[in-house]
């Protein structure tokens, strides 16, 4: 009899679990017998025969059309960070590297970590939240609420990227404006812009956060920070008046090329005076990132005659030698001779002549 009770109490775990899992999984949605789970380890790990391709394949993607809102919450919860490992794999990982050598030649190396991968499902369950909105806003603002940030910046970032006008949507975002993890923060704010100026109650928010003299830290993500906020803070243009003396302060400073032309062109978004934004911007283009610089070149052209006074730096830059080790020099060129035909048309008509006539 007490081996009777022995196996009971053995197989009464056993069938609980087996129960819990056979519920949840027949929650679970399919496409064409196969549960959604599958689908997202498949998308995951990528077609072996084919590694260098990181979008889903034409059935996946269908399936995942197919199975539409319902496979949204599992998706976002599948979101992981960049440098996230399963516990076994990671642990692996790090006995791995204490090992003897001549112990770990005998072992497989641990898989490197495909950060580009993880990127490239991110990137899609982003564009499959956004392209189910408006009904998948509700899953989103309560996502918003999650205990781990990575599925946050996911749900905040998918809230953003078109043009937003919801209310309830607006409240959820300026709610999470002081959430704990800078990540989250940066798409809140980022999709916070998308109002437009209809966003003027988020401005004040928005503008503490870059305060020179602000309570942040002075840590990288600080950094991005600021610079985001900038960024949003010209989208909202307009109705973002009450932060023309924080971007003046950012304009001005020499410390962060990048936080200075973002709040320079914020600057010129908001009040359209060249004057707020061109000094900044043409002491920053000598030392700016070249990737970058297309960003000063577009704000020169919106400007057109008001940016006079960047004629001879577009000069001369378009008739210096191009340079074949940046892979953006062409398309800036292409730009700067798009601006200087909008700031003197007559200037870059007469190059124009000139450079036809040149030709053999």
């Amino acid at each position: 009899m007490k081996r009777y009770y022995r196996l009971l109490l053995i197989l009464l775990p056993v069938l609980a679990g087996a129960a819990v899992w056979w519920t949840l999984a027949s929650r679970e949605p399919a496409y064409q017998g196969k549960p959604l789970s599958r689908w997202i380890a498949e998308i995951k790990a990528g077609d072996p025969n084919n590694p260098s391709r990181f979008d889903c394949s034409p059935a996946q993607r269908e399936a995942i059309q197919a199975m539409g809102l319902e496979a949204l919450p599992a998706l976002l919860e599948a979101v992981r960070p960049m440098k996230y490992e399963s516990w076994g794999m990671a642990a692996y990982r790090r006995c791995f590297l204490s090992l003897p050598f001549a112990m770990r030649r005998h072992l497989p190396l641990p898989a490197p970590q495909d950060i580009e991968r993880k990127m490239a499902f991110r990137y899609q369950v982003v564009e499959d939240a956004r392209r189910l909105r408006p009904q998948s806003e509700p899953l989103l603002i309560a996502t918003l609420g999650h205990s781990r940030p990575e599925v946050r910046a996911a749900a905040a970032e998918a809230l953003g990227g078109l043009t937003n006008s919801s209310p309830t949507v607006f409240s959820a975002l300026t709610n999470h404006l002081r959430d704990p993890n800078v990540q989250v923060r940066l798409y809140v704010v980022e999709a916070i812009s998308c109002f437009g100026p209809a966003a003027s109650n988020a401005v004040p928010a928005i503008a503490e956060n870059i305060r020179l003299d602000g309570p942040q830290d002075r840590s990288a993500g600080y950094t991005a920070e600021r610079e985001w906020a900038a960024m949003a803070l010209g989208k909202i243009g307009s109705g973002a008046v009450v932060a023309v003396p924080v971007l003046q302060e950012g304009a001005g400073q020499s410390t962060n090329a990048y936080f200075r032309v973002t709040s320079a062109i914020a600057l010129w978004h908001i009040r359209h005076q060249p004057a707020d934004a061109l000094p900044a911007l043409l002491q920053a283009w000598a030392v700016f990132d070249p990737h970058m610089k297309g960003m000063i070149l577009n704000c020169f052209g919106e400007m057109g005659p008001g940016a006079a006074p960047a004629i001879p730096l577009l000069a001369a830059f378009l008739d210096s030698p191009a340079n074949r080790a940046d892979p953006n020099d062409s398309y800036n060129r292409s730009l700067a001779l798009d601006a200087l035909r909008k700031i003197a048309p007559n200037v870059a008509e007469k190059r124009e002549r000139e450079a036809e006539g040149k030709k053999p």
